[in-house]
């Protein structure tokens, strides 16, 4: 007699996939983030600044930390973020990152 789902040894697994890890902003964090982000952008044009902020804040939040740090060598690569920012940028990332 099987005994109910409840009483079960708890060393039986139901089969399920783990989802993998990817590296995510930390949100406990995100005032700070946004403050230092603020600071790094002010050094670009006014032109870009608004633009630049919001999609690296947008794919750090949304879809992953990797996915940002592209979009920050495509800026630097086409000449809207100087390389020395994309640097700082690029750590800014490193450190407010978490792997969930």
């Amino acid at each position: 007699m099987a005994l109910p789902r409840r009483y079960r040894d708890s060393k039986q697994k139901i089969a399920g996939k783990k989802s993998k890890k990817k590296q995510c902003l930390n949100m406990r964090r995100i005032d700070d983030f946004k403050y230092d982000l603020d600071q790094l952008i002010n050094e670009l044009d006014e032109k870009n600044a608004a633009q630049v902020k919001g999609m690296i804040y947008a794919k750090a939040t949304k879809q992953s930390v990797r996915d940002a740090k592209n979009y920050i060598n495509e800026k630097e690569e086409e000449g809207i973020i100087p390389s020395e920012v994309a640097k700082k940028l690029n750590r800014l990332l490193s450190r407010f990152s978490t792997y969930r």
